[in-house]
């Protein structure tokens, strides 16, 4: 009879394993987080500039649906571009789940190589979540900016989308889940073979991540109450149950 960890199991484990390794995945998690930022506010600060310029020229200070559209297909690309670094970040906690050598360095490795690979998962799960997210955030846009329906029929409408998005981005995500995690086992599959082998293994195990996942709320609200600083030891802490839980998973995939 197969048997996998219990979530309790997986969290103390999880808690062991990063023992004395916290001060590198902060490092690692508040790297990315400076290169996302930075790359994130200069698409914003470029985009404001060009608002202003039109402005001061005469033109309509609102933003246009259009330009709003534009401006969420360039944070998309960007967000596709630095899931790359997902693959790095997935080497890290590897590493020190099966007690190799973990670095920061292991961030960049999505870039230096199975490129292609990891930038074509990366662009299935964030053009996945902007697919199901774009129906409600144009929504809360004509909301705000007052265009459409009355603001009870828009509110309504944003709810109601927002939980359509919400039921289909994540069952799919959740057996999207392992993908970059089998992308260091099985290096030489396409990234398109890597998704369906996540499905595969997914298949039955969806509701158990997610309990997996929403086990982690009560550590969040309790960071909310630190300013966010908590976060910095939180997603360590769940990166590695997560890495644990794929472990587990693939173990108990090649008894069976």
């Amino acid at each position: 009879m197969i048997q996998y960890a219990s979530r309790a199991q997986l969290k103390e484990k999880a808690r062991d394993q990063m023992a004395g390794h916290y001060g590198n995945a902060i490092l690692l998690s508040i790297c990315r987080s400076l290169i996302v930022f930075s790359l994130t506010f200069a698409v914003s600060m470029t985009f404001t500039m060009i608002l202003t310029v039109r402005t001061l020229m005469g033109g309509s200070a609102e933003t246009s649906l259009a330009e709003y559209l534009l401006l969420t297909a360039c944070t998309t690309l960007l967000s596709i571009f630095t899931g790359v670094f997902q693959t790095g970040i997935t080497l890290f906690y590897l590493n020190t789940a099966c007690s190799r050598p973990a670095v920061t360095a292991n961030l960049f490795y999505g870039f230096k190589y199975l490129f292609k690979k990891s930038l074509g998962i990366s662009a299935v799960l964030i053009l996945l979540n902007t697919a199901c997210t774009l129906p409600f955030d144009i929504c809360y846009f004509l909301l705000r900016s007052g265009k459409g329906f009355d603001a009870i029929t828009m509110a309504i409408l944003c709810i109601v989308l927002m939980v359509i998005g919400m039921c289909i981005y994540i069952p799919l995500s959740l057996g999207l889940s392992q993908a970059y995690y089998l992308l260091l086992d099985f290096p030489q599959y396409s990234a398109m073979e890597l998704m369906k082998l996540s499905f595969r293994i997914m298949k039955g195990h969806k509701w158990e991540l997610f309990c997996l996942q929403m086990s982690f709320l009560p550590l969040g609200f309790l960071c909310l109450l630190s300013f966010g600083i908590g976060t910095l030891w939180l997603v360590p802490y769940m990166n590695m149950t997560q890495t644990l839980y794929f472990l587990d998973l693939m173990q108990n995939e090649h008894r069976h």
